[in-house]
């Protein structure tokens, strides 16, 4: 499943160290429920990033073979066979065709249902402890059980709210004018004891901590073993698109002041030279502008810089809470805990997802 998903997917034997929330922790029936979902977030994701890539790499190839067959006549290049005619706009209308064959397949909108699903799991799932009444009698004999049915009802309700529609209640949860969530818990104190220790102990390194390490992943070089994070993608590419445009309007000046100069001369066999070479420069700067208006789709399809600035901005936020958290939320003494920066933590994780979704419903690398 990923190393992101081991705050949720734990087996037995690591949470026996908590024998009071154990049982919450390690929940069959939520991780039978959020696997689901990101299987179908996984393979969504990967077939509308593969499919608009595909799409976006034949039609600048069908770009670049139309430029090649009509410049080849001024550098006396032999004429192109009919077939290799037709391979220039056989790869634009196979661009097209998949770029709508994946808006038909509705790609995007079932990657971000089921990521939105999946993630309202994990909020769900963490936010249960913001609830420290019912979590604390977890932790009583005479009252567990109180707990248990309590937490079940509620997971039921939110199962069936969430499963009902996934993609009406990701609209209803970006479109919110709230800037907070709607609690599935409430928000109520824990008995000192035992239990509060517990979720203190567990939370620092499943909550808190594991989003500092998930947003440092997504921000930094050395978090990625094979791909580039979104900011070192962003940047490169930002770079790249610029660099390739900055040399197409290069090219293009130069030709200009060629053609000036071609005015004020005779026609030579070194004038003809020169009208070549200004034949040239003007493909040069065409073949740039392309790469450089590809390189721009390809940032738009991964909401690049978007997406690198939106994480950074989480890792900051979360940085702060973890440190208040790990100084002020558990007394050793009186044994109490308080939930004030679970709780930012959790709004500023229901900002965070409406803000991916917001920009990722606009990612698109065609059209």
């Amino acid at each position: 499943m990923g190393a992101y998903n081991h705050d949720l997917l734990l087996d037995e034997d690591s949470v026996e160290k908590f024998p009071h929330i154990k049982d919450i922790l390690c929940d069959p029936v939520l991780q039978a429920e959020f696997k689901v979902h990101d299987k179908r977030a996984k393979r969504a994701k990967g077939w509308f990033h593969g499919l608009g890539v595909a799409a976006l790499v034949l039609g600048i190839l069908g770009l670049l073979l139309a430029l090649a067959e009509v410049s080849s006549p001024a550098f006396h290049l032999a004429v192109w066979p009919k077939w290799m005619s037709l391979v220039g706009p056989c790869s634009a209308l196979m661009a097209i065709f998949i770029y709508f064959a994946s808006q038909l397949l509705r790609l995007r909108e079932k990657w971000l249902a089921s990521l939105f699903a999946r993630e309202r799991m994990r909020q769900w799932h963490f936010q249960r402890f913001l609830d420290g009444k019912t979590v604390s009698q977890l932790g009583e004999a005479g009252e567990r059980h109180l707990a248990q049915a309590e937490l079940q009802r509620r997971w039921a309700l939110f199962r069936d709210s969430l499963n009902r529609d996934p993609g009406g209640a990701m609209d209803a949860y970006v479109k919110r004018k709230e800037d907070f969530p709607k609690w599935d818990h409430p928000q109520t104190d824990y008995r000192p004891g035992s239990v509060a220790e517990e979720v203190f102990t567990a939370l620092s390194d499943l909550r808190l901590e594991h989003q500092v390490q998930f947003s440092v992943k997504k921000t930094l070089p050395s978090g990625h073993e094979i791909t580039l994070p979104p900011n070192e993608r962003d940047r490169i590419s930002e770079w790249l698109a610029r660099s390739t445009f900055i040399a197409a309007i290069a090219l293009a000046a130069l030709q200009v002041l060629l053609y000036s100069y071609l005015a004020t001369i005779e026609h030579s066999s070194h004038a003809a030279k020169l009208e070549e070479l200004g034949v040239g420069l003007n493909v040069l700067a065409v073949l740039f502008a392309i790469l450089s208006a590809g390189i721009r789709v390809y940032r738009i399809g991964y909401t690049l810089p978007g997406e690198s600035e939106s994480y950074q901005h989480y890792l900051e936020r979360c940085e702060i809470f973890l440190r208040a958290w790990e100084h002020t939320a558990f007394d050793k003494q009186s044994k109490t805990l308080d939930t004030t920066e679970l709780l930012n933590l959790e709004i500023e994780a229901y900002r965070e997802l409406r803000h991916f979704l917001t920009i990722k419903r606009t990612a698109s690398f065609l059209f």
